[in-house]
C-alpha cells in the first residue's frame, strides 16, 4: 500500500466527487457547445479515472495529474453520442493544466492539445486548426453535478482573435525572440517511477523573463510570463519529450510540443511552426535556461519537390519497420485506487528499419494506456518522435504534426501503425499517409479507424495492443485498467 500525498487540493476534491458523462448539444449559429457531467449514466457502466503519481518510494507518492473519460451525450441525455478521453498534469497553485485529449464522437474524432485543436474530423473537420477555449461553469454543485459550456472556434475565427494584439510594435516586428526561464520562484516535482526510486520525467512551472536592451538578463529582471509542462526522459538523449506552454500576460501563449510551436497567440503567433532551441545556462544552484525562437521560413529544407523527397522503396508494402530488440522499455506506473502499483503506461526507444532491413533510425515516446469502450479505438495516446537519417517525425497521437528533411510533405498527415508480432519480440510496420490522402478520405467519408491506423492486435482477442514498442511485455489486458477504479470518484477536465 502507497500513501498518497495530493498537493492540489482543490482540483483533486472536485474529481473526488464526481461520476462522469457529458452531455453534447450544438446550438444552431453558434458554435457552443453544451457540456453536462453528473453522476448518471444510460449503459450502466463506469467512465474510468486515473491519478498520474511521482512514486517517491514504496510508501509514499504524490499526485501530479491524472487520465480520464467522459461519456458525451447528445441534447437530451438520453444517447450516448460518444467518448472524451485523454490526460493532463497540473501544477502547483495554478487553475492551468496541460492536458491532451480526444473526443470521440460517431461521426468523427477531435485531437486537442490543451485549448488547441490538432485534429478534427468527419463532420467536425472544419474546426480542425481552431480552439476549444476554457470551459465555462454553469453548475458549482459538485456533490450532484457538474456542468459546463465549451465553444468550439474554426481556424479562420481563431486567426481573427489572434491577429487582436497588444500595441507592442517592437515584438511584432521582430523575427525572433529570446527569454530566460529559472527553477527560482518556480515549482518543481520530479516524476519517480516505481520502487526504484529512479526520476523518469518532471513536471515544472518556472518564471520568465525578457533580456534588457543589451542582450543581458539581471537577477531582479521583473517576470513576463509562466514556464509550465511536463516532460519525460530517456536515455542517452539529453532533449526530454513533453508538452509547455509560454503564458504571457492574461492571454497570449505558446503551446509547446516538445520542441515545436504547435499554436500560439497574440503578437507571438508568427513563430507557429517554428523550433524552440534552448540552452541550459546553469544547473547549480537554480536551473536557468535561454531559449530563442525565429518566424519560420517557408522554404523546405530539403526541396521535397525535386530528387530529395521520399520514395517508398519498390514493393513495400509499409515504410518502416520497429522492434523491441535492441531497443529501451520502461513501464509507466501510478498508485490505484488501492493504494497498489498498476502500469499506466510506457517510455520505449527503438531502431528504425525500412522495409529492406537497413537501419535508418530511432523511434521514442512515450505513451498512455485507456481501457476500451464505446466509440474508442484500441489506442494510446502519447508522443512519439522518429529521428531519421533524413529528418525527423513528431507524431501526436495518430498525427503527423511536424516532418523534417526529405518527408516534409507528411507534416499534418497520419502515421499508422501495424503490429505483427508481441512474442518473443514486439514487432510493428508503420506506414505514412499524407496530407493529400488523408483529404480524399475525409471527402471521400471513409472511416477514422481503418484509414488513420489505430493500433491492431492480434491474438485470442484478449489481449490489448500497445502502439508503442520495446522490451520484453508490450502487451496488456484491457481488463487491468478496470482494477481498483470501480468506486472511484470521477475526474473532469477543464481545459
Amino acid at each position: 500500500m502507497v500513501k498518497i500525498i495530493n498537493p492540489h487540493g482543490f482540483f483533486h476534491q472536485v474529481s473526488f466527487a464526481l461520476a462522469s458523462c457529458v452531455l453534447l448539444q450544438h446550438q444552431h449559429d453558434v458554435d457552443a457547445y453544451q457540456l453536462l457531467i453528473n453522476d448518471s449514466s444510460v449503459d450502466g457502466t463506469s467512465p474510468f479515472y486515473q491519478e498520474l503519481h511521482s512514486i517517491l518510494d514504496e510508501n509514499t507518492s504524490v499526485v501530479v495529474g491524472e487520465m480520464y473519460q467522459d461519456y458525451i451525450y447528445n441534447a437530451n441525455g438520453t444517447t450516448r453520442v460518444g467518448t472524451h478521453q485523454g490526460f493532463a498534469f497540473n501544477f502547483d497553485n495554478s487553475t492551468q493544466f496541460n492536458s491532451n485529449d480526444i473526443l470521440f464522437l460517431g461521426d468523427g474524432e477531435i485531437n486537442l492539445m490543451d485549448p488547441y485543436i490538432v485534429s478534427a474530423t468527419g463532420a467536425w473537420e472544419k474546426y480542425q486548426y481552431g480552439t476549444m477555449p476554457n470551459w465555462k461553469v454553469l453548475s458549482t454543485d459538485y456533490d450532484t453535478y457538474y456542468a459546463a459550456e465549451i465553444q468550439l472556434v474554426e481556424p479562420e475565427k481563431a486567426d481573427a482573435i489572434d491577429a487582436i494584439v497588444d500595441a507592442d510594435e517592437d515584438t511584432n516586428e521582430k523575427d525572433s525572440m529570446s527569454f530566460r526561464v529559472t527553477s527560482e520562484g518556480g515549482y518543481y516535482t520530479a516524476i519517480m517511477n516505481g520502487q526504484e526510486g529512479k526520476q523518469i520525467g518532471q513536471v515544472f512551472q518556472n518564471p520568465i523573463s525578457f533580456p534588457d536592451e543589451d542582450g543581458s538578463y539581471h537577477q531582479n529582471s521583473s517576470s513576463v510570463g509562466i514556464n509550465q509542462g511536463y516532460s519525460f526522459n530517456f536515455p542517452d538523449d539529453p532533449h526530454p519529450m513533453g508538452n509547455r506552454q509560454f503564458l504571457f500576460g492574461k492571454d497570449d501563449k505558446m503551446i509547446i510540443f516538445n520542441e515545436i510551436v504547435m499554436h500560439a497567440t497574440g503578437p507571438y503567433a508568427k513563430f507557429i511552426g517554428a523550433t524552440l532551441s534552448e540552452e541550459v545556462v546553469s544547473n547549480d544552484p537554480n536551473y536557468v535556461a535561454d531559449i530563442t525562437v525565429a518566424v519560420p521560413t517557408n522554404t523546405p529544407d530539403p526541396d521535397t519537390t525535386g530528387n530529395d523527397a521520399y520514395i517508398r522503396e519498390e514493393g513495400a508494402t509499409y515504410d518502416f519497420r520497429i522492434t523491441a530488440n535492441g531497443g529501451f522499455y520502461d513501464p509507466i506506473q501510478s498508485v490505484n485506487g488501492e493504494g497498489n502499483l498498476e502500469q499506466i503506461g510506457e517510455r520505449f526507444q527503438n531502431p528504425v528499419y525500412t522495409y529492406s532491413g537497413n537501419r535508418v533510425g530511432t523511434n521514442q515516446g512515450y505513451a498512455f494506456i485507456f481501457p476500451v469502450t464505446n466509440f474508442t479505438r484500441e489506442m494510446t495516446m502519447g508522443n512519439r518522435v522518429f529521428f531519421l537519417e533524413n529528418g525527423t517525425l513528431n507524431v501526436f497521437n495518430e498525427i503527423i504534426v511536424q516532418a523534417t528533411g526529405i518527408y516534409s510533405e507528411f507534416t499534418g498527415g497520419r502515421f499508422k501503425e501495424v503490429i505483427v508480432s508481441g512474442n518473443p519480440d514486439f514487432v510493428s510496420e508503420i506506414t505514412l499517409i499524407s496530407p493529400s490522402v488523408v483529404q480524399k478520405e475525409e471527402d471521400d467519408g471513409a472511416g477514422t479507424e481503418d484509414n488513420v491506423g489505430s493500433a491492431e492486435k492480434e491474438g485470442d482477442g484478449n489481449e490489448g495492443a500497445s502502439m508503442t514498442s520495446g522490451g520484453d511485455s508490450v502487451l496488456f489486458a484491457p481488463t487491468l485498467f478496470g482494477l481498483g477504479v470501480v468506486g472511484l470518484s470521477l475526474l473532469q477536465s477543464m481545459f
